[in-house]
């Protein structure tokens, strides 16, 4: 059974381990599980910009909470085309990156494992040099488990990357639905506005009659 003494102690504990307390450290912790940031809203100056285009309209700002059929469906696209150009300039840095590792393995000097060691550096080339040199089993186990785990390493590069195809694919699903909308709302406001157009056309072509009286 706890005491009252060990209740105090316990609420003691959680007082300290509270998290960060600054609004830095609070916003550093929040990116602690980031990996890629693609299933988040695109940046709203991104949307903005395709917004405009989309209108034509360089002054253009979006509103979500218009009601005007065509606004939404501009806007929906909009966010679409942030999130495909998110997704395929996320794709293309990751193949940049998978390109450089491929490179053939520079030589690491003595020097530059204490700078990163120094700087708290994580380098798969550094642990693969050290892994070569080194003697000690416990230390040899430590850094095969580092390597394994590396997020720069071959497998896990692979790995990555069918995760941000796959996201890309989703965003290339979703710019083609929205794109589909966006021109089945223009038609029907074309044509909605061509029988309007037509009706007051008949209505000026037929003239007016006086009923006759008896």
């Amino acid at each position: 059974m706890t005491t009252e003494r060990q209740r105090h102690a316990n609420a003691a504990n959680a007082s300290k381990s509270t998290g960060p307390k600054t609004a830095q450290g609070r916003a550093a912790s929040a990116r602690n599980a980031w990996k890629h940031g693609l299933t988040t809203l695109p940046p709203w100056d991104d949307i903005t910009r395709f917004y405009r285009g989309i209108l034509s309209d360089p002054e253009g700002v979006p509103d979500l909470t218009t009601r005007d059929p065509r606004m939404r469906a501009a806007l929906t696209l909009a966010e679409a085309e942030a999130q495909l150009a998110r997704c395929l300039a996320a794709e293309r840095q990751h193949l940049i990156l998978m390109a450089e590792r491929a490179r053939p393995p520079k030589h690491v000097s003595v020097r530059d494992i204490i700078n990163k060691a120094h700087l708290g550096a994580e380098d798969l080339d550094v642990a693969r040099f050290m892994l070569a040199r080194v003697d000690e089993d416990w230390m040899r186990e430590t850094l095969k488990i580092l390597i394994r785990s590396h997020p720069d390493r071959p497998a896990e590069l692979q790995r990555r990357l069918k995760v941000l195809r796959r996201y890309r694919r989703e965003a290339e699903a979703r710019r083609r639905k929205a794109l589909r909308h966006w021109l089945t709302v223009g038609a029907a406001l074309q044509t909605e506005s061509e029988k309007a157009s037509s009706g007051e056309k008949e209505k000026d072509r037929i003239p007016e009659t006086n009923p006759t009286t008896t």
